[in-house]
């Protein structure tokens, strides 16, 4: 059976982009995503301070997690973001510097095949880094799945100019 395409998911919201700020429009791409790959989790950081700006409502797993499980987490996502903006394209927790441990720590704790981060820019500036989480029974990223969402500022660009919602 066929993978089911995210293109979709992308034509809705290009259509309604017009109409939404751009902070509407992230919020719908952060959930719409989530459900579309049936992803653990996905999170979109719209600064440098590391805290996400929407998250889609993260799955048992990640949040009944313990706080030190969960600071580990958030530092591997903090880092993932900061190198997705400083090399302005699309990035994996399993490419990290000490991506061995990373991949032992999201797969034996919270049953995640690996976290992947997108940079989304609007006239040519970064304006915000998407995060899935996808784990096991999630749908996984193809070649059409990597070049859409890599994609994404062009959607960005056609929202309304305000960030806040």
């Amino acid at each position: 059976m066929p993978r089911p395409s995210v293109f979709p998911v992308l034509y809705a919201l290009a259509g309604r982009a017009p109409r939404l700020t751009l902070g509407e429009l992230l919020d719908r791409l952060t959930t719409g995503l989530a459900n579309h790959y049936s992803a653990l989790s996905c999170a979109l950081h719209t600064d440098a301070k590391g805290w996400a700006s929407a998250k889609a409502d993260p799955t048992p797993e990640i949040a009944e997690l313990s706080r030190i499980d969960r600071a580990r987490l958030e530092t591997i996502e903090a880092r993932l973001v900061k190198a997705t903006v400083s090399e302005q394209r699309m990035r994996s927790a399993l490419d990290l510097e000490d991506g061995s441990h990373v991949d032992e720590f999201l797969s034996s704790r919270l049953g995640v095949f690996d976290i992947f981060a997108f940079p989304l820019h609007r006239g040519g500036a970064p304006i915000a880094v998407l995060v899935l989480y996808l784990g096991e029974d999630s749908q996984h990223l193809g070649e059409a799945d990597i070049q859409a969402l890599s994609s994404l500022g062009y959607l960005a660009s056609l929202a309304g100019t305000e960030l806040e919602a």
